[in-house]
C-alpha cells in the first residue's frame, strides 16, 4: 500500500511541476497564470508533506532516544531484545497504564500524564525483559534500573 501512495503523490509531484512549467489552464481556458502557479504549488507542496512524513521523518524518529524502542533509547541500549519484539512488549502495556493513569487525570484535568504512563510502562517492561538486560555496567543503564526498583 505505501508503494501505491508513494507512486500516487509522485504522480501529484510530476503534476504539479507540469502546471508550474507548461501553464495547461492558461493555454486551454484562457485563465489567469496565477491559477496554474497556484494548483501546481498546492500539488508539489502536498507531496512533500507527504514524502517528509512518509519516507524522511521515520529515519529522524528511529534514532530518536525519546522514543522507546528507537535504536538509541535506553530499551534498546539496556535490553537484549529485537526492535520488534521490544514495540510489541511497549505497546501491550498502553491500555493497561492509560488505566492507571486515569485517576490522576480527572483529579487533575492539566497534569502532565506522560512521565506516569512511561514509568508504568518501564516497570512493566522490565519485569518481563529482566532476564534480557545487557550493558549493566553502563551509567545509564545502571540508573535506568535504579530508577525502576520499587
Amino acid at each position: 500500500m505505501t508503494v501505491f501512495w508513494g507512486l500516487f503523490f509522485l504522480m501529484l509531484f510530476l503534476g504539479g511541476i507540469y502546471f508550474l512549467i507548461v501553464n495547461p489552464i492558461m493555454k486551454k481556458y484562457n485563465s489567469p497564470l496565477s491559477l496554474d502557479i497556484g494548483v501546481g504549488s498546492l500539488l508539489v507542496f502536498a507531496s512533500v508533506i507527504y514524502f517528509t512524513a512518509a519516507y524522511i521523518m521515520p529515519e529522524y524518529n528511529a534514532d530518536d532516544p525519546s522514543v522507546p524502542c528507537s535504536s538509541k533509547s535506553l530499551q534498546a541500549v539496556c535490553y537484549s531484545l529485537d526492535t520488534t519484539t521490544c514495540e510489541n512488549v511497549w505497546k501491550s502495556f498502553d491500555d493497561i497504564c492509560e488505566e492507571e493513569a486515569r485517576p490522576i487525570r480527572e483529579s487533575k484535568p492539566s497534569a502532565l500524564i506522560y512521565p506516569i504512563t512511561y514509568r508504568c510502562h518501564a516497570k512493566r517492561f522490565d519485569k518481563i525483559a529482566f532476564y534480557n538486560r545487557r550493558n549493566t555496567d553502563s551509567p545509564a543503564c545502571r540508573e535506568y534500573f535504579r530508577k525502576l526498583a520499587p
